[in-house]
């Protein structure tokens, strides 16, 4: 099991709080290290990171970060 599956199970239990903390962590990593990820797992760090920004009701923000997951999946 590795963090990205970590993320998606604090996801599904709904521990928005976590999911947000974890994965703001997890893809400034990546930005210092971009082979920490493949493209597709940081598409789905950014997903997540969007819901639980959008569980938060911070809709501005969690739509940047929709738009930044698309930009990642292209």
């Amino acid at each position: 099991m590795n963090v990205i599956d970590h993320v998606r199970d604090m996801a599904a239990a709904g521990l928005h709080s976590n999911v947000r903390i974890m994965s703001s962590l997890l893809l400034t990593m990546s930005n210092n290290n971009p082979e920490l990820f493949s493209p597709s797992q940081k598409y789905q760090l950014l997903v997540y990171h969007a819901d639980a920004i959008f569980h938060d009701k911070e809709y501005r923000n969690a739509a940047c970060k929709y738009n930044m997951a698309l930009q990642q999946r292209e």
